[in-house]
């Protein structure tokens, strides 16, 4: 611990005199630059998880955060193995599914799309559009797809669209085998929600669960049941139990599994730019070493005369690095703050980016990327925070070494 002694010289020496401007100035530069690469961490952290969430969202979609497989011939009696799943504490839904891919020609284009699905009740809940007709009542099942994927066909609201899709059964040549027999269905556009755009919004279309079961020849059977939890960052601790009620011919995957390999480039790419940035830090560090070197080549007559006075060389070590890292803690306290403050209002910095135009132009899947959000982490603060003070009190050492092992005699020799 500092005695009063000790810390009234430190911040004597903490306000320089007239003939110690460049000190000063080197100081003021540490100074500011340790507030800026807080600050500029801070911000790029919070941006950083807040792209991450985004992308965690998209990539999720409508799809739960679990999904139970059975292969190509899907599930049968789907409806007790959901509820025994529904049963699991910390489960909030199970919803069976039927996805396949189809082909749909529109005014000339021909594309392939994925086909979700859904139980009314689901596809209610996760569009906002009441969509009848899927059970078999009159006139075409409606669809829902996305205003993007619509204008990519050609089509509005109430026209009609007809899908393609092969599906195993029969006997090919009369002997026992695979025949691809192509099975169509005439379908009606009932909504077009951005809601509906989900991971894929030009390649997704989802449509009532009876009507994909006849669409694609699964009658009583679901493709898989996905399964959304209470905290999908924990979802591993669902995944063995799940796996277990379900058996041995199932495949339980979880979102982190299917997107491994995002996750961890995302993970890679984070830990990079921390260091990249945290470089800003380490440069402002440097100037409190050039400024504590030359602060203590000044005052070496003043440690010598300390010296004689009966100051122990530990008594001017800490005094030299409680000056060097009041300036590093001060840095740290008004980047922390200038960048929780910006941090906060990042979105507000991205729609005025947007009004200028500087980030329009963007379609379809990369639209978000053009939509800067932010979340703070009390982790990542506590890190950068320490990062910096680490830092700036590294960067006191040698000079305050240098100061406490200064002779009194030779520096007192040409005065």
């Amino acid at each position: 611990m500092l005695s009063t002694f000790e810390r009234v010289v430190a911040m004597r020496y903490l306000r320089p005199r007239r003939q110690e401007g460049k000190v000063s100035l080197i100081a003021g530069l540490g100074l500011a630059g340790i507030a800026l690469g807080v600050a500029t961490l801070l911000v790029v952290m919070a941006v950083l998880n807040g792209f991450r969430d985004q992308l965690v969202d998209r990539m999720i979609g409508f799809r739960g955060h679990l999904t139970v497989a059975a292969g190509p011939p899907g599930i049968a009696g789907f409806e007790s193995l959901a509820g025994e799943i529904g049963a699991i504490e910390g489960v909030v839904r199970v919803r069976p599914v039927v996805e396949r891919q189809v082909m749909v020609s529109s005014r000339g284009r021909l594309l392939v799309l994925i086909a979700r699905g859904l139980p009314d009740d689901e596809l209610a809940r996760l569009t906002g559009a009441q969509v009848p007709d899927g059970g078999g009542g009159e006139g075409a099942p409606e669809i829902v797809i996305s205003p993007r994927l619509a204008a990519k066909l050609g089509v509005v609201r109430g026209d009609a669209l007809t899908l393609v899709t092969p599906t195993a059964g029969g006997k090919a040549g009369g002997k026992e085998g695979i025949q691809l027999a192509p099975r169509r269905g005439r379908f009606r556009i009932g909504a077009l929600l951005e809601a509906a755009a989900g991971p894929r919004g030009e390649s997704l279309l989802l449509m009532p669960l009876a009507a994909a079961q006849r669409m694609f020849g699964l009658p009583g059977r679901v493709s898989a049941l996905e399964v959304e939890v209470a905290d999908p960052a924990r979802v591993e601790a669902w995944t063995a139990g799940i796996a277990r009620l379900a058996g041995g011919g199932f495949k339980v995957r979880d979102w982190r599994q299917v997107n491994a390999t995002l996750l961890v480039a995302l993970e890679v790419e984070r830990i990079a730019t921390f260091i990249i940035v945290s470089l800003i830090v380490l440069v402002a560090a440097l100037n409190i070493i050039a400024s504590m070197v030359m602060l203590v080549k000044d005052k070496g007559r003043d440690i010598a005369i300390l010296r004689t006075m009966g100051a122990t060389r530990g008594m001017i070590l800490r005094i030299f690095i409680f000056s060097g890292a009041s300036v590093g803690v001060l840095g740290t306290a008004i980047g922390t703050l200038v960048g929780l403050s910006v941090a906060a209002r990042v979105e507000d910095l991205g729609g005025a980016i947007a009004a200028l135009g500087l980030g329009g132009g963007y379609s379809g899947e990369a639209e978000f990327f053009a939509r800067l959000t932010s979340r703070l982490d009390g982790a990542d603060v506590a890190v950068v925070v320490l990062t910096a003070l680490a830092l700036s009190f590294l960067a006191t050492i040698y000079p305050s070494l240098r100061a406490a092992s200064l002779d009194p005699v030779e520096a007192l020799r040409y005065e």
